[in-house]
């Protein structure tokens, strides 16, 4: 059965709740909390309508950037419309749009913490460390440099860095099942069409140095992004800046398992991605704190370039017991952001698509049986595939 096929016959569990409700608290949370699930509404219908084919014609903008104004937060009557979603065939240009109802979900909300470094090079920040910049860099580089290179000899084998890929069209992309990558949505689509790329998308794994020195490209299957995207304006579309990749075949490299940000200033995120400054072929790796987060957005001053759009954003959390990294967002780029309170503050900042309640419900929902592997905050992930 084709990808597209099989989902006609799956229903996707989806949060249609308030975004208030979606938000999750920046206060501490205790440890393992179950969400209430008479809080959710009952799950309904999910309804598909084929499309027209793409057509290829979009143009990928590596420098992706946005001048972000006013409230973060969007019309609860949009809700139903921004997080349906899109399904389309990269061999074929089919285009399969799929419009959520309702339903209703239980999640585990995991308890985040800063842990000392594990590997010689993970970065371990002080509390009152701070990349704050004064003067608005377009370059995204804020103050001074904090990229450093990463030994693919030494550590391209293993999690987490053997889970990071590149993208035929010029992004970074992670691994996040046997045959899922997660990256940003401007990589494939500019809001009009499927970029020109798009026909024969793929992603290169990272060589086993140990075995062999190539990279190991695989074909995309289908692609999957949120309708936010698809149909917001400017600023509606960069709260849903992220896209899943499915893979026509599964690899048997480490991959991340999804986690619901909390989004706590503060927090230390650290993302590892290609550079278009840097050498060919090469991993940088970054880590700071988080400066401002609002409903869809973490914004940073973690250095980056193009080439770097699309790395999964993580941190460590505790689910179900157990500590690791997470990823909590997908890099996006750059933004000029304004805040409207009693008083006007203009700030730039590097900015991650951060993984509220309803991106991740959405995001483990296309990995169909997958998600058993990777979303280990639901309930009961045997329900979703």
């Amino acid at each position: 059965m084709s990808p597209l096929g099989w989902r006609n016959s799956f229903v996707l569990l989806f949060l249609m709740v308030h975004i208030d409700a979606a938000r999750i608290s920046t206060a501490p949370l205790p440890t393992e909390k179950m969400a209430d699930p008479h809080s959710f509404p009952e799950f309904e219908s999910v309804e598909s309508v084929e499309q027209p084919s793409t057509n290829f014609t979009g143009t990928f903008n590596s420098d992706y950037t946005v001048h972000d104004e006013g409230d973060s937060k969007l019309n609860p009557d949009d809700q139903k419309l921004y997080m349906s979603w899109e399904e389309a065939s990269p061999s074929t240009g089919r285009r399969v749009d799929f419009s959520v109802i309702s339903c209703r979900v239980s999640l585990f909300i995991p308890q985040s913490l800063d842990l000392p470094d594990l590997t010689t090079w993970e970065i371990s920040l002080p509390k009152n460390a701070s990349t704050n910049s004064r003067i608005r860099s377009k370059r995204k580089i804020f103050y001074r440099d904090n990229r450093r290179p990463i030994s693919l000899s030494t550590y391209g084998h293993r999690f987490p860095i053997a889970s990071v890929v590149k993208l035929s069209t010029g992004c970074t992309g992670t691994l996040v099942s046997p045959k899922h990558v997660l990256t940003a949505a401007h990589c494939i689509h500019d809001q009009s069409d499927y970029v020109a790329g798009f026909s024969t998308l793929k992603v290169a794994l990272l060589p086993n140095l140990r075995v062999s020195k190539k990279f190991q490209w695989i074909r995309v299957n289908a692609t999957f992004l949120p309708n936010g995207w698809l149909m917001g304006n400017a600023k509606i579309a960069s709260k849903f800046d992220y896209a899943l990749l499915e893979l026509e075949e599964t690899h048997k490299k480490p991959f991340f398992e999804l986690a619901i940000s909390e989004g706590k200033s503060n927090a230390i995120i650290h993302f590892t991605a290609y550079e278009d400054d840097k050498p060919a072929n090469t991993l940088w790796y970054r880590a700071c704190r988080i400066r401002v987060t609002d409903d869809h957005v973490l914004y940073h001053y973690c250095d980056a370039q193009p080439g770097s759009s699309g790395a999964g954003v993580y941190t460590w959390t505790r689910v179900n017991g157990e500590w690791n990294r997470r990823l909590i967002g997908v890099f996006s780029g750059y933004r000029w952001k304004s805040f409207k309170e009693w008083w006007k503050k203009d700030a730039d900042y590097n900015a991650a698509i951060r993984l509220n309640t309803l991106k991740y419900t959405q995001i483990c929902g296309w990995m169909g049986k997958y998600a058993a592997k990777s979303c280990k905050q639901l309930r009961n992930t045997s329900t979703w595939g």
